[in-house]
Formats: C-alpha cells, sequence, structure tokens
C-alpha cells in the first residue's frame, strides 16, 4: 500500500498536509488499541515527511545553483571585458557558500534526530505505561502476562532504545518474577539490545543473579509457609480429635459417675429407697461416721439420705475413688450405721473403728448372753443382711483383748445360741487367765 493511500492524502510536499493528515490518521487509530495501524501509519508519515525535506532540499539547492551561476557569468564578463589576469573563482564555491549549505544541511540533520527522539519518546512512554498496568494489575507473576507485554509492537520497538532501557530496568528492580519470564527477558534483551548500552548488563546481573535469588527465597518462602500450614493442620487435627475425646471422656464419666446412676445402684443393691448427693466439702467435714469410709482425695464423697423406715438408717456416707470406672468400687458405712443402731437398741457397746467389734467389759456374762443374742438376731432379721450382705463381727471382753472371736452373720446361717454361749465363755476364761 502506498504511503499516500495509508494517510488518505493525494501525493504532496506540502509538510503542514502531510503533518495534518498524520494527526487525523493518529487519532483514528490509537496505539493502544491498534498498534500495528499505528506503526504503519508512523513509518507512512516519516517517509512523507522525509520525501517532503529531500524535494526542499533539491528545489533550494537548484535555486542557489543557478543564482550562483548567472552572478559567476556576469562577473566573468567583466573580468575579462577589463583583464583576463584579474580573473577570479565562481562564487558557487566560495567560503560563504559552503558555510550556508553546510548550516542547511546541519539544520536538516537536526530536524530528523529532533523527530526520532520524539518518535522514540513517545513510543517509551507508551510502553512503561503497559510496563505500569502490568506491576498495578498485580500480573507480575503471570508469564502469559509478559509474553504478550513483549510482543506488543510498541515494547518491540521501545526495547532498542537505551532510555527505556534504563526506566525499564529501575521499574522491575526489586520485583519478583517466575523462573521461565526471567529467561525469556534474558534471551530477548541479548537478541535486541545493542551491546554498547550501559544498562544492559545492570540488567543482565539483576536477572541472572537477583532475579534468580528472589526465586529461590520465595520458594523457600513458600515452603517454609506450605510446611508450617500443615504442622498447624496437623496440631490442629490432634488437638481437636484430644478436645472431642476429652469431651467425649468427660460426658461419658459425667453421666457415669452422675448421682442419679449411683443412685440406682445404691437402691438396687440394699434394696432401699434412696436420694444420693454430692458434695465436695461433705467427706472432708463428715462427722459421725465410720472411718471405714475414706475421706478427699483420691475419692469423691456422697451423701446417702433414706426414708428412715425400720432398721434403715437416716443417712449413710459413699467414697468413690476418681479413678474408678467400676460401681463395684463403691465404699459405704450401710452396714456400721445398721450394727449402731441395734447396738444402741440392745445395749451393747459396739466399735465400728475396730473390725465392728463388740465389747462386754464391767458386766456378767449371764447378763451380756441375752443382750447379745438379741443383738445378733436384730442384726441378721436386718433389711441389709436380708438384701444378701453379711457382718462379720468381733466379740472380746475389751478393745486390747486377745481372746477375742468372730461371728458372721448372713441371710441364710442361722445363729446357734449355745455354740455362741460356749465361746463367750471361752473368752472371759481366757481372758482371766491372761
Amino acid at each position: 500500500m502506498e504511503i499516500w493511500d495509508i494517510l488518505q492524502i493525494e501525493p504532496t510536499k506540502d509538510k503542514r498536509q502531510i503533518k495534518k493528515a498524520y494527526a487525523k490518521m493518529i487519532a483514528m487509530y490509537h496505539p493502544e488499541e491498534h498498534p500495528e495501524q499505528f506503526q504503519e501509519i508512523h513509518t507512512a508519515y516519516e517517509i512523507a515527511l522525509r520525501l517532503a525535506e529531500d524535494e526542499e532540499e533539491k528545489t533550494f539547492l537548484h535555486e542557489n545553483e543557478t543564482t550562483a551561476f548567472v552572478e559567476n557569468e556576469n562577473q566573468n564578463e567583466d573580468i575579462f571585458g577589463e583583464n583576463e589576469n584579474q580573473r577570479e573563482e565562481p562564487s558557487w564555491i566560495m567560503p560563504e557558500e559552503i558555510q550556508k549549505r553546510a548550516k542547511k544541511y546541519a539544520l536538516i540533520n537536526e530536524r530528523e534526530k529532533n523527530r526520532e527522539r520524539l518518535t522514540g519518546a513517545f513510543l517509551e512512554d507508551l510502553a512503561m505505561e503497559k510496563l505500569n498496568e502490568v506491576i498495578q494489575e498485580g500480573k507480575v507473576q503471570s508469564h502469559d502476562c509478559w509474553i504478550q507485554y513483549f510482543k506488543d509492537p510498541i515494547v518491540i520497538q521501545a526495547i532498542k532504545l537505551p532510555s527505556f532501557l534504563k526506566r525499564f530496568t529501575d521499574k522491575i528492580t526489586g520485583l519478583s518474577f517466575e523462573k521461565v519470564t526471567l529467561q525469556m527477558m534474558e534471551q530477548m534483551i541479548q537478541a535486541d539490545m545493542l551491546p554498547a548500552f550501559s544498562n544492559k548488563k545492570k540488567l543482565c546481573s539483576f536477572l541472572k543473579k537477583d532475579g534468580y535469588k528472589k526465586i529461590q527465597k520465595r520458594i523457600w518462602k513458600k515452603r517454609c509457609i506450605i510446611a508450617a500450614s500443615v504442622l498447624i493442620a496437623v496440631w490442629g487435627v490432634v488437638g481437636i480429635t484430644f478436645a472431642y475425646q476429652s469431651a467425649k471422656e468427660r460426658r461419658a464419666r459425667e453421666v457415669f459417675r452422675a448421682p442419679e446412676k449411683i443412685q440406682e445402684y445404691i437402691s438396687d443393691k440394699y434394696k432401699i429407697d434412696c436420694q444420693v448427693t454430692y458434695d465436695p466439702s461433705y467427706g472432708l467435714a463428715a462427722i459421725g461416721f465410720g472411718d471405714n469410709v475414706p475421706h478427699g482425695d483420691p475419692y469423691e464423697n456422697y451423701e446417702v439420705q433414706t426414708d428412715a423406715s425400720g432398721d434403715i438408717p437416716d443417712t449413710f456416707e459413699l467414697a468413690w475413688s476418681k479413678d474408678s470406672v467400676s460401681y463395684e468400687d463403691i465404699v459405704d458405712n450401710y452396714s456400721d450405721e445398721v450394727l449402731k443402731l441395734y447396738a444402741k437398741e440392745c445395749d451393747i457397746s459396739l466399735s465400728v473403728s475396730m473390725r465392728h467389734k463388740v465389747e462386754f467389759y464391767d458386766i456378767s456374762l449371764d447378763e451380756y448372753k441375752p443382750k447379745l443374742l438379741a443383738f445378733l438376731g436384730g442384726v441378721q432379721n436386718s433389711t441389709y443382711v436380708q438384701s444378701g450382705h453379711d457382718i462379720t463381727l468381733t466379740v472380746g471382753p475389751s478393745l486390747t483383748s486377745r481372746s477375742d472371736f468372730e461371728i458372721t452373720i448372713s441371710k441364710d446361717q442361722e445363729l446357734d445360741p449355745a455354740v455362741i454361749a460356749i465361746q463367750l465363755e471361752q473368752c472371759e476364761s481366757n481372758a482371766l487367765i491372761k
């Protein structure tokens, strides 16, 4: 396509007309939206402008040469008419004319340089605007985005300019790129940039050293983040699992060791109606209960309240180890309270802290036998024994006596008064002998 068709004007030597056509066309084809058309229009404009200047220069030289020739002929005629020895050199080769022409050539050259400088600055600004868009939109890590950037016609022209290289280097220094992006930049610099560019070495150094260092640092940082994330996730899962298991165990423990569950166990065990309550301070402050029930750590203490009907005590105490997982480990003083009731009723001296020992000191054996038999009979008929629980008693004249004998009271074993009487007599005689 002819340059005049591209500029949409007839062939002309008028610079002003050419510039107007160029301004009109670039207004229609913006370089960012139509980079190829813009480059084509710009090239046609430069060629048309150069042709107009060349034609202007030819016209100027032709007019000056013609004028100089005519003037020289007139001077020669005057010189030859007077004296041939006085003939001078033609004016068109005089120093003044040479200086004049040199100024003209310098002016044309300066215009050309200015035009190239303005064009380069324009392309450089457009390329930097595109670079800023890539950085500001957060696409520095996108290799495809950089491929599109370096394939742009404006960037292809601008990357050959030394000033653009300096601005480009200052702009990307400090940024982090993908490895393939750095390799692509390095290849383009080696291929398109002249070795004389002072900033080329600096940019290559950044790409080869600082760029790859940043990549390694970024990779290491990503690995650390991933490792930390995995560690946190693992600890989180472990913590959640532990918390879940702990909560589950705590809930199961709370349900298993709830006073309501203990109450069901005691009611079924002793065949009584009762209500069990838990009080952390109850075991430590328990007064009036036997020493057969431990108090305090590592035990939990409970109080059992009954309807106090018949031979059932109104209250008794429970103790359960905190580490126990079986109701069978519950310790109570129900038997102690039952023995106390019948001992009081039969006027029998009883020590529940010393193996349920029944004592008969300061009393005659004849007087003590009926009381002991009544006491043993009452205990055997008690709700406690009839529910299937045995009680073992120690009978002796005093706490320190060594002539004691034991009696086991159970539901199915009948007490023989004659045997008990003989045992009492032997116990008394042994105590007297000692």
